[in-house]
């Protein structure tokens, strides 16, 4: 079976040499989840360590190859930090309340993830510089993890002067032979959506007066909640609190910050600019001031078009990564199941409360009587309800008052008040309604609700949709319209089958009936 002996065995048992194939291992360490914009702040977090106050990102063409240098005017690296920093799994003094880096991987694994040569060239106060040097092709070829650690080059010292000058401490880092870059053919692309992705990530640091420029435009902080902005509504600033054990195995409580936001609109610029979208709503996680996950829902509610305005930021120190299930790449969160429910506790409710404050308020009841054009589909679905499968009704929710409920009066009753969605038409049993609000320009084109065991289509007034087919034919082409309204009542009745209580089912329904809406918009406009 093996020719390792059992550990038990104490008369022939002995130590095994298991260590990994270099070669093998190098080539699979660059594939570990890590994004370009990701790999870049990660190696930019060395340099906020560093207490540098200045941080400069070149993403230029060279000898006809792509090159990207982070430089810095830290405090540099002396031998033993620098011999460190190259190695997989590096062995340096951190501090989890305020380091960015944690686990001894970030410049090495970051680094193989965009390119093949990383060459560090770093100088300390006392004025020695040194050079480090990694090199994939080089590990293949002798099949073992070595690096280059010695004197820079005249070259070298050339490009460390370019870039910081005089500056008496500091660390340039030259990314060559990039083969994994996703904006491989055109280098101002990716640099611009560099520099959109680090005034977002480094926002806080920005703020605090440390200098980020990248491809020497230096850059001012995107809070994606505009929290400054007067007229973002705050909701809430507040914190929950959380004990955990530290590292010396004592209880101690840490504050997870919680800011949730409402942008309001800008006239000047349309929703579409501003980036009101699914997309960008959600979460913004922050961890020691840095943030490491985008517009997430973080299982804590539904995206919905009513929350496009909707921002929250979570903060928390490097003392919770366990909770947060935060691993090297810092890109991504998996939390406890206790930290889970008391975020949920906390924040769920509110954003439950700020979709339904968006919905009475967007969903203004157009003022046409729309019954008349939906009359024959209508109709239609009420003679074949039988043979149609339809969703089923909602269980009705009562209130235990301990008393003997009344009996309820028939429906031949005279003086009973009918519910919503019991309503007639035209002597027809109602099993599906047809009704216009608005919406908002960005909204879907429809909604639905079943009420009782009838089927409420609610068309969306403001999407060129309604305004073109239903408005557009109702009086001109009334089989246009029903043909339409069955096609919108059959996606309903599919919609309301589903079980939406379940996040995964409803975030599903929720992102097609965005998807159809946003395409049919853009065809239709």
């Amino acid at each position: 079976m093996s020719n390792i002996a059992l550990a038990n065995n104490t008369s022939s048992s002995y130590s095994y040499n298991s260590s990994p194939n270099p070669a093998k291992l190098i080539e699979s360490l660059r594939h570990l989840g890590y994004d370009n914009y990701s790999a870049l702040a990660d190696i930019i977090d060395n340099s906020f360590d560093a207490e540098a106050s200045h941080i400069k990102v070149l993403i230029r063409q060279k000898n006809k190859q792509q090159e990207i240098i982070i430089a810095d005017n830290g405090h540099g690296m002396d031998a033993h930090i620098l011999g460190q920093a190259i190695r997989l799994g590096s062995n340096t003094e951190k501090n989890a309340e305020s380091d960015l880096g944690k686990f001894g991987m970030g410049l090495c694994t970051a680094s193989l993830s965009i390119c093949r040569q990383t060459t560090v060239i770093t100088k300390t106060a006392d004025g020695k510089m040194l050079k480090a040097v990694n090199d994939v092709d080089e590990v293949i070829r002798q099949n073992a993890f070595v690096s280059y650690l010695g004197e820079p080059t005249f070259e070298d010292k050339a490009l460390f002067e370019e870039l910081l000058g005089d500056s008496e401490s500091g660390t340039v880092i030259a990314l060559r032979k990039c083969d994994n870059l996703s904006h491989s053919s055109n280098t101002t692309n990716f640099a611009n959506l560099a520099i959109k992705e680090f005034a977002r990530i480094f926002r806080n640091f920005i703020k605090a007066g440390i200098k980020i420029s990248v491809n020497d435009k230096e850059l001012s902080a995107i809070d994606p909640l505009e929290w400054d902005d007067p007229k973002t509504e705050h909701y809430d600033d507040g914190f929950i609190e959380i004990e955990v054990a530290n590292e010396d195995g004592k209880t101690v409580t840490e504050k997870v910050a919680i800011k949730l936001a409402f942008l309001k609109p800008n006239e000047e610029k349309g929703e579409k600019e501003r980036d009101f979208n699914q997309r960008t709503q959600g979460f913004y996680v922050m961890r020691n001031n840095r943030e490491i996950l985008s517009a997430n829902a973080l299982g804590l509610f539904i995206k919905h078009n009513y929350l496009n305005r909707f921002r929250g930021e979570i903060s928390f120190s490097g003392n919770l990564d366990k909770l947060f299930g935060i691993n090297f790449t810092k890109k991504n969160v998996a939390m406890h199941q206790s930290l889970s429910d008391k975020l949920a506790a906390y924040i769920s409710p509110q954003v439950a409360s700020i979709k339904n404050r968006e919905q009475k308020k967007t969903r203004k009841e157009t003022p046409e009587n729309i019954t008349e054009i939906h009359q024959d589909a209508a109709k239609e679905i009420g003679k074949k309800a039988k043979l149609l499968m339809r969703p089923k009704a909602p269980k009705e929710k009562r209130e235990s008052t301990g008393e003997t409920p009344e009996r309820k009066s028939s429906a031949t009753e005279p003086n009973r008040t009918r519910e919503p969605g019991e309503n007639k038409q035209e002597g027809f049993a109602a099993n599906c309604e047809f009704k216009a609000a608005s919406m908002g320009t960005g909204g879907v084109m429809f909604d639905s609700e079943q009420r009782g065991r009838t089927t409420v289509i609610t068309y969306n007034s403001d999407h060129p949709f309604y305004q073109k087919f239903i408005l557009g034919y109702g009086e001109t082409d009334r089989g246009l319209v029903a043909g339409i309204d069955y096609l919108i009542y059959s996606l309903a009745c599919a919609e309301l089958a589903q079980n939406l209580e379940e996040d995964d089912v409803a975030q599903l329904v929720n992102n097609f009936k965005t998807i159809v809406s946003t395409n049919l918009r853009t065809l239709l406009s």
